[in-house]
């Protein structure tokens, strides 16, 4: 899942390590995910540590029974963009961000992204077979899921919205 709206978000701006939190629509956002989610056994939620994807978990967790546990995992964190936080995302700006060196390559984000996975991947191998886990994230560690580790997402999916949810399956090797 990926976290609920901001106001970065709705102005189209990078956001990357700033932390911030999830503006009115946002919280709407994660309550009707949170709504829907209700009827899926989740035993656990994962999550960045930023307050946007936290303030997610927290709305997810509410509406279950029993509450899972959260745990904040730092190879869930947002890609950090540097200097180009806080400036708005442009097709010019996209092409200029991936060809700094301020900010995280795509090779460390993809490294500690398949690390994070392989953790909540051998938590899962001891979970009962109906259940479900949460990953509350960002949109650049969907893609990196995605796009580098070659999982499989249902609904087939190229990018992820505020507060959206898929399904994802391990890519077999």
């Amino acid at each position: 899942m990926r976290h609920a709206q901001t106001d970065y978000n709705k102005k189209n701006l990078w956001m990357g390590l700033l932390d911030l939190p999830l503006n009115q629509e946002g919280g709407f956002q994660a309550s009707l995910a949170a709504n829907s989610l209700s009827g899926t056994r989740i035993s656990r939620i994962y999550t960045s540590p930023l307050k946007r994807a936290v303030q997610t978990a927290l709305q997810i967790q509410k509406l279950q029974t029993p509450p899972p546990p959260i745990e904040i995992l730092d190879g869930l964190r947002e890609r950090d963009f540097g200097p180009f936080e806080g400036t708005k995302k442009t097709p010019d700006s996209r092409i200029k961000l991936e060809n700094s060196t301020n900010v995280e390559s795509k090779r460390l984000l993809c490294e500690r992204t398949r690390k994070t996975m392989e953790r909540i991947e051998s938590t899962m191998e001891l979970s009962a077979p109906d259940e479900s886990v949460l990953i509350v994230s960002h949109s650049n560690i969907f893609r990196t899921i995605r796009e580098d580790l070659k999982y499989l997402t249902f609904p087939k999916k190229q990018s992820i919205r505020n507060a959206e949810y898929i399904k994802l399956i391990k890519p077999s090797h």
